[in-house]
Order: structure tokens, then C-alpha cells, then sequence
């Protein structure tokens, strides 16, 4: 699927309301909110494990996660990375112009590197079937609770928007979705290429 990415137009006094009436719009995902500043929200996803390495020696190795700080720590050490300040902060715990942490890049390694980790992951953010409850989906993602939460912190406070790329294009594989056009909303881990080869 191809998504176009269009320069969002500063207009206090139009709503996302007017503008999903000239296009369908389509969500992958529910927007979880892990901060203690939204415990009170109603998508407030709260603590199960103690640390991100407790939540994924769940799924993994105690070599595998080793290799994975390894990694991360390596990756820390480049020059684009050392020099990544934040410049969002939005109550999530991360000021502004901090440097991004081992643990931000090694949610980024563990999305990238365990395809299959990274689809269950993947799949806590949306129902799995319509007789699914909400709860029943909060429940799954409380089980990555840490790796979501910190991605989401790495994507918004360290990342850069579709509107600030020189790529306008992105492809997105779908299964028997058509549109002629919509507004997308991205609540979860969404792998995106500029290529359509991939």
C-alpha cells in the first residue's frame, strides 16, 4: 500500500473532524499510554515487570539479550547516535535535549531483529478478533508494556516526522484492505519502506 505523506496545515479553527470528512480514515492499533502522568486515562497501560530485560527474558535467551545490549551499545557509541538529543518531552519522563539512552536503541534492535517477538508485540496494540474485549488488549500489551513504552519515547521524543522527511512516499504490505485514499493513524509499530521493491 502506498501512503503518501501530506504537509499538515496549522489551522486552529479546523478539527481533525473537517478533514476526515474528505477521506476515510483508518487506525492500526489503539494509543496505550504507559506514564504515570495518564494513569488515570483510560488507555493507561500499568506496570507488570520491573525492568524492559525482566519483560523480554520472557521471550528470550539470556545470550540473546546480551547480544542485543552489545548491539545497542555499540550503535550508542556512533557518531549520529551521540549526538541525538530529544526535543520533545510530552510528560513521558524524558527532557528536552537529553541524549537517547542504551534502551532506546535496543527497542529499536529488538522490533528489527526477532521478526517473529516483534509480531506478537505487534499484535498487543489491536484486538484479535471482534468478540475480543478492550481488556482482553490491554492485557496483552501489559505483557511489553516496557518495550512499548520506551519505543514509543525513542519514535517521539528522539524521532523524526513524515512532515520532516525528504521522503514523501512510504509502502506499508497490507491483506485485503482497498481504499482510494485515506487518513492513516499509526497507534503502533508500523514497518514502512520508501521502496516498493521491499
Amino acid at each position: 500500500m502506498e501512503i503518501p505523506v501530506k504537509e499538515q496545515k496549522d489551522d486552529d479553527n479546523k478539527g481533525d473532524d473537517d478533514q476526515s470528512q474528505e477521506q476515510p480514515v483508518y487506525s492500526f492499533g489503539v494509543r496505550y499510554y504507559y506514564w504515570d502522568f495518564y494513569k488515570n486515562h483510560e488507555w493507561f497501560i500499568p506496570k507488570k515487570y520491573a525492568s524492559l530485560q525482566e519483560e523480554i527474558q520472557n521471550n528470550l535467551k539470556k545470550w540473546q539479550w546480551d547480544q542485543l545490549m552489545t548491539k545497542a551499545n555499540t550503535m550508542l557509541k556512533g557518531e549520529e547516535l551521540r549526538k541525538l538529543k530529544s526535543y520533545e518531552w510530552k510528560n513521558y519522563g524524558v527532557n528536552m535535549n537529553e541524549p537517547i539512552r542504551c534502551e532506546h536503541i535496543l527497542t529499536i534492535c529488538l522490533y528489527t531483529d526477532y521478526d517473529s517477538l516483534s509480531c506478537e508485540f505487534s499484535k498487543s496494540f489491536r484486538k484479535i478478533s471482534s468478540d475480543k474485549s478492550d481488556e482482553d488488549t490491554k492485557k496483552r500489551n501489559m505483557e511489553y508494556r516496557e518495550w512499548s513504552r520506551i519505543l514509543r519515547e525513542t519514535v517521539e521524543c528522539y524521532g523524526t516526522t513524515m512532515e520532516q522527511t525528504k521522503i514523501k512516499v512510504f509502502y506499508h504490505g497490507v491483506s485485503m484492505i482497498y481504499f482510494d485514499s485515506f487518513i492513516a493513524t499509526f497507534c503502533c509499530p508500523t514497518s514502512t519502506t520508501a521502496q516498493l521493491e521491499v
